[in-house]
């Protein structure tokens, strides 16, 4: 698969990258504009080719969707597992807050990253073979690099599958007495 993006960020995009960004994210021009707040037939002219999608613009939809997929990551060949032998209690899922470790194609290190999302929450359409959104929080297996290294950056949002995973840390486990949340009145 193509990749999403062929350089940074820092720079409008082309009209394959906006349409690749776009479909990959299963997102109609329609919910581009609404969340840039503009119309869906300027949308459409950025994908023609005709005008150029302002850089802030670009950067929120890479900041907010991701641009990285199942794809970009290295498959593992098994899952090693952290927990806290007198807390928690084993389990063979990936769940929301969980801490998960990938690795980059061609990579020597791995990204340590939080999962926000799985497919199974109605919160955020996952696309099909990418199970996990995850925000990216540092770099295993590598001196300090400060917040970008082989072109990943912290704050990153990525998608990955389960197969991607090397390595995942279990969150602390929610105290059943305290809600998620409370209703609004």
């Amino acid at each position: 698969m193509e990749k999403i993006i062929s350089g940074s960020v820092g720079r409008p995009p082309t009209a394959a990258e906006l349409i690749r960004l776009r479909t990959r994210h299963g997102r109609t021009q329609a919910a581009v504009a609404a969340r840039l707040d503009v119309t869906p037939r300027q949308v459409q002219r950025w994908e023609a080719g005709v005008g150029t999608m302002p850089i802030p613009s670009w950067q929120l939809l890479c900041l907010e969707w991701g641009t990285r997929f199942a794809e970009d990551f290295t498959p593992a060949p098994g899952i090693t597992r952290g927990w806290d032998l007198h807390r928690d209690q084993r389990r063979e899922t990936i769940e929301r807050g969980d801490m998960v470790e990938l690795q980059p194609h061609g990579a020597a290190f791995y990204l340590r990253a939080i999962v926000a999302g799985t497919a199974s929450d109605a919160i955020d359409a996952v696309p099909s073979g990418d199970g996990y959104l995850a925000i990216v929080t540092g770099f295993a297996g590598v001196e300090d690099t400060g917040d970008e290294l082989g072109g990943f950056r912290l704050g990153e949002r990525v998608r990955f599958a389960l197969a991607n995973v090397f390595h995942v840390e279990q969150r602390v486990p929610r105290d059943p007495a305290v809600p998620i949340c409370q209703e609004r009145r």
